[in-house]
């Protein structure tokens, strides 16, 4: 209704489970998205949850996950994790901030989805799901249904999972090449295998094995 669709035409959009539609990633203007950012912030700043989560609510809708990841969250959560890094950061401020987004994430339903058919999970010891959280939600819009495990999934229980539900892609989420090593990444056969984060850049994968630098490539590989 916010874009102007009418009320009888959004509600049959809404039954038939159809996803929502957004403008190509990468089209939110800078000014637009700087702009955001400073209300963001500020919001963090004076521990309003309610506020924050409002300001992530608004972007989704507006521009979808790509954009809302790529231009809003990752330049507002790379300043704030080099504030926290310091000694006294912040560190209330980030755990506001990671909760103020899964509430947001949950606040806009992405539309109507398939089933499962993609794995999400984190490396045995990775404890930062949250970019798992945001692909979820961005291959939700596209139609695409996927399952999380979430934060340090024990190789066993990875190979276990993809053993029983025969995923046509798993994705592998790691932060560090610490992280990334511990993953039985040899052993995943039977899915297509593809990893993410930073930790697994420049490391060797396994034949077939896919890295997705960011969030958009994941999507157009995924979906």
């Amino acid at each position: 209704m916010r874009q102007g669709v009418p009320v009888a035409s959004a509600a049959a959009s809404v039954s038939a489970g159809a996803a929502p539609q957004f403008a190509p990633p990468g089209q939110v203007p800078d000014r637009v998205a700087s702009r955001r950012r400073r209300s963001l912030r500020g919001a963090a700043e004076k521990l309003d949850p309610d506020a924050f989560r409002r300001i992530v609510v608004g972007f989704l809708d507006r521009h979808g996950t790509v954009d809302t990841w790529q231009k809003l969250l990752v330049p507002f959560l790379q300043e704030l994790g080099e504030r926290c890094a310091e000694p006294g950061g912040p560190v209330e401020v980030e755990h506001l901030a990671t909760d103020g987004i899964i509430a947001a994430l949950h606040a806009v339903p992405p539309g109507g989805t398939g089933s499962a058919s993609v794995l999400l999970a984190c490396a045995p010891d990775e404890q930062h799901s949250l970019p798992l959280e945001v692909l979820r939600h961005a291959l939700a819009e596209r139609g695409r249904g996927a399952i999380s495990l979430g934060a340090r999934v024990p190789p066993r229980s990875l190979l276990t999972t993809v053993t029983v539900r025969k995923p046509a892609a798993t994705v592998v989420w790691a932060h560090t090449p610490e992280l990334a090593r511990q993953v039985p990444a040899d052993e995943l056969t039977g899915t297509r295998l593809f990893v993410a984060g930073p930790g697994w850049d420049g490391l060797a994968l396994p034949d077939g094995t896919r890295y997705l630098r960011n969030l958009a490539e994941a999507v157009e590989a995924l979906a």
